[in-house]
């Protein structure tokens, strides 16, 4: 197994008949052609939720039904809508409530909505022929779309600076755009903010626990 089949990251140590995916931060196991989940990352610690540890502000962003597309922990940590003494302070709850959590809430569906491919595309015919935009816009729909790739990276921004030279290559450049946003099916997961409440079905939810052993997490 050279890269993992839900992050793309190429970073998969194998150990002791299993590979270890330093994104997802999860241990993997490869049966019938398929990557199967093995062990998570759930440590025994005092705290039990996470709410009842915020600050006023962030308490009530956590408290709504909003919830975060990604692809690993560290993304959806990332993108939590908490100040940085919350997540500091109640990162190893918010981590253990995650994995708890997370594989009921896994999809294969378009990474962009419509509303966020209008917004680009409007955005693309307003400020279009600034190259420093088609830079920025290019990266972040490859960043979003895959995760960040240096060579991707280093590829989309010498497509950018080839055809922002001619003022044809606007159109060839804002279909590229278009056509990786609208086709951009992969696995991700949906997780909501608030991870303090019962999951949807604690049927699944228990069975999803038996997932490997706390006790083999270290390997």
């Amino acid at each position: 197994m050279s890269r993992c089949e839900y992050c793309k990251s190429r970073n998969m140590l194998p150990l002791n008949g299993k590979y270890y995916c330093e994104e997802c931060e999860i241990y993997y196991i490869y049966k019938d052609k398929k990557q199967e989940y093995s062990n998570l990352p759930i440590e025994e610690i005092g705290q039990m939720t996470v709410g009842n540890h915020l600050c006023r502000k962030c308490k009530l962003k956590y408290s709504g039904k909003k919830s975060i597309a990604c692809t690993t922990f560290r993304e959806y940590f990332k993108k939590l809508p908490m100040c940085k003494r919350c997540k500091k302070s109640n990162e190893r709850c918010i981590k253990n409530a995650f994995f708890k959590n997370f594989i009921l809430y896994k999809t294969y569906g378009r990474v962009f909505s419509i509303r966020y491919i209008i917004f680009h595309t409007l955005l693309f015919y307003l400020v279009g022929s600034s190259i420093l935009y088609r830079l920025f816009a290019i990266n972040l729909i490859t960043y979003q779309k895959r995760g960040f790739r240096l060579y991707e990276c280093l590829f989309n921004s010498i497509l950018t600076a080839t055809l922002g030279y001619w003022r044809w290559g606007v159109i060839p450049l804002y279909l590229y755009c278009l056509f990786s946003m609208v086709w951009s099916n992969r696995w991700h997961y949906r997780v909501p903010v608030d991870l303090d409440g019962p999951p949807p079905n604690i049927l699944e939810y228990l069975e999803h626990l038996n997932i490997g052993g706390k006790k083999d997490w270290q390997g």
